[in-house]
């Protein structure tokens, strides 16, 4: 059991996520949203991987300050806008509070990154990337079954538009 498990269900009385709505015609869901915007951060990573495996350390490092970007926008539209919206809906704060750890560690690698990319550091920018993607991947894993499904399950259609249109504004 994974600590986001153990926070489901020792603060929530477990998971939720089942029958969560899914994106229909005008009525846009969390998950949707920010899953679309996982998979655009995804494609963004494997671009700057291949620059980092080509030694196109130039090109990598250009690459990477865009992806860098886009994922902090994301990171920030979550610590902004969906976590206290999830943590009043739900009365819950263990998963949250993982998930900003988590983030904390994606910031943490990715100056890492951006230094040995810069040539700053004798670090190779690839283990650290690589270390990246695995936390990354794990992380969107339990965000995608349980907190994106969680949150649209507990708000009405109305209430889910407003939230989607908040956090669609800060990922802009």
């Amino acid at each position: 059991m994974t600590i986001l498990d153990e926070a489901v269900s020792e603060e929530c009385g477990g998971s939720s996520s089942r029958g969560a709505p899914r994106e229909a015609a005008g009525n846009p869901t969390v998950s949707a949203l920010l899953e679309n915007d996982h998979r655009s951060i995804d494609a963004m990573f494997t671009d700057v991987e291949a620059l980092i495996l080509e030694r196109n350390c130039t090109g990598a490092s250009t690459a990477f300050q865009t992806f860098q970007k886009r994922l902090e926008a994301h990171i920030a539209a979550e610590e902004l806008v969906l976590f206290p919206a999830f943590e009043e809906a739900t009365a819950c704060n263990g998963q949250t509070s993982v998930m900003r750890s988590e983030h904390a560690a994606f910031r943490r690698l990715m100056t890492e990154i951006h230094t040995a990319l810069e040539g700053a550091s004798e670090r190779d920018p690839l283990p650290l990337f690589q270390e990246l993607g695995r936390t990354l991947s794990s992380h969107n894993v339990k965000e995608e079954r349980v907190l994106y499904p969680k949150m649209d399950a507990n708000l009405d259609g109305g209430q889910r538009r407003e939230l989607v249109s908040r956090i669609a504004i800060i990922l802009e």
